[in-house]
């Protein structure tokens, strides 16, 4: 790759938004090819790509790459206490979800603010989670396939395709955001509120037991990560901001965490274009064995990075695209109801 394409793209915002979403869910020709495949062959068809091609995309683009290791392995003002380590080692069963969380995320972290270094509960910069939430339905991005029944009954059995239902979701609050905003979020609340009762989510958990393996994880973060950058994507066209150069979108991006009793996989989800071609990619960010102390404390580092910058700064820029949305619902209600009368040409006078 050359360096331009390793630059953040311009975002181009056209006062017409409605005709920047019909890229979003780019697909391949031929559906009827499907008939046959198993769930990751189809999966792969439609370029939402698993771990080979994921971590080989990533590594391609060596700013991206650098960006989003940043955002995850950056050091922290707050660190783990060894007594928190030691609980953490002896929850390796099937409760391990509800044992793990309250370790890796306290209710509180420091963080540094113009006024120092300050301790401050996760609920003062709005954050939120949901447990075994469903997602919104429709969001998954492979084609429509209502109309082959074929294709139909394998996305209903296939456990790499079905409608993602993550162990934990963490998004954000309503008190996140100013009035105009919400009314934006509540119009399109399908893409807004995907998993219901929080906005926004930027990540995902999904934990199997003793007896699960890591890629049965890996299977479920793969569709639920998807399902968020396509949702972000969608906001952004409705703003008419979606990139529209080659390369990583940089602005949809979210994480996820996979994890069995004695390990934990970070990943990167994000879309990707080239050649007027969209893929879905999923990338390994870090890896921790949950049986070595200073592991898990970077393990617990990360996820806290990861949640400061989701409600530090995605939010930000969440909160830039629905004011865009605002302002053009505004526009377009003054519009409609001052129902001024265009003159016609005919009806102009003419200059004698």
């Amino acid at each position: 790759m050359n360096g331009d394409e390793e630059t953040p793209p311009v975002m181009s915002c056209p006062s017409q938004s409605a005709t920047a979403s019909a890229s979003i869910t780019d697909t391949p020709s031929g559906q009827s090819e499907s008939q046959g495949l198993d769930a990751s062959e189809l999966m792969e068809q439609y370029h939402l790509s698993g771990l080979p091609a994921g971590n080989a995309a990533f590594a391609s683009y060596e700013d991206f790459k650098m960006m989003v290791q940043g955002i995850v392995t950056g050091s922290r003002l707050s660190s783990m206490k060894p007594e928190s380590q030691k609980k953490l080692m002896k929850n390796h069963e099937s409760t391990l979800m509800y044992k793990l969380m309250p370790i890796l995320v306290r209710d509180s972290r420091t963080v540094n603010t113009p006024q120092g270094d300050l301790v401050r509960d996760w609920d003062h910069d709005n954050l939120d989670a949901n447990v075994s939430q469903e997602f919104i339905r429709g969001l998954v991005p492979i084609p429509e396939v209502r109309q082959d029944l074929f294709l139909a009954k394998l996305l209903e059995k296939s456990p790499g395709i079905e409608n993602p239902k993550p162990d934990i979701a963490c998004g954000l609050t309503r008190k996140a955001f100013t009035e105009e905003e919400m009314v934006a979020n509540g119009i399109h609340g399908s893409i807004t509120g995907i998993s219901p009762g929080i906005l926004h989510p930027f990540l995902i958990f999904e934990w199997k037991s003793a007896e699960g393996v890591m890629e049965e994880a890996q299977r479920r973060v793969r569709r639920g990560g998807a399902v968020l950058v396509n949702a972000r994507r969608q906001l952004n066209a409705l703003a008419g901001c979606l990139p529209e150069s080659n390369g990583p979108d940089w602005s949809s991006f979210v994480f996820s965490c996979a994890l069995v009793p004695d390990l934990a996989h970070i990943y990167v989800h994000w879309c990707g274009r080239e050649n007027d071609r969209l893929s879905w990619y999923m990338s390994k960010v870090s890896g921790h064995q949950l049986d070595d102390e200073s592991d898990v404390k970077i393990l617990r580092r990360n996820i806290g990075n990861i949640l400061d910058w989701g409600v530090l700064n995605r939010v930000q820029e969440i909160k830039s695209v629905l004011r865009k949305i605002y302002a053009q619902q505004e526009e377009e209600e003054e519009l409609e109801s001052s129902n001024v009368p265009i003159a016609s040409p005919s009806r102009k006078r003419r200059k004698t």
